[in-house]
């Protein structure tokens, strides 16, 4: 009996859906740094996000707060002068907030 629940439990496990186990995160800030070229944005508190390829930054401003989604915790770091490091989230979505 025990092996037939954990079958069910595991065969219900796997055909989950993918995005079912994904988290989404949600970082609230004022722009410090925005580079449209890169698709970049850096806040104050020194979050810094790339954003898809796909979404226009042309519409944010530095000193706007705004609303930045992503959904890894696995930043990439990138070189920001000769002694200083930030580290880079991939973001998957930005609004303003008002």
């Amino acid at each position: 009996m025990r092996n037939l629940i954990l079958a069910t439990i595991v065969s219900s496990i796997m055909t989950m859906p993918a995005a079912t186990f994904a988290a989404g995160f949600t970082t609230y800030g004022k722009i410090e740094n925005l580079n449209s070229r890169a698709n970049t944005v850096r806040l104050v508190n020194g979050d810094s996000f790339r954003l898809p390829t796909d979404v226009d930054l042309s519409s944010f401003s530095v000193g706007q707060v705004v609303k930045i989604t992503w959904d890894t915790q696995n930043p990439g770091s990138v070189r920001i002068g000769p002694r200083k490091t930030i580290f880079e989230l991939k973001a998957t979505g930005i609004s303003g907030v008002n």
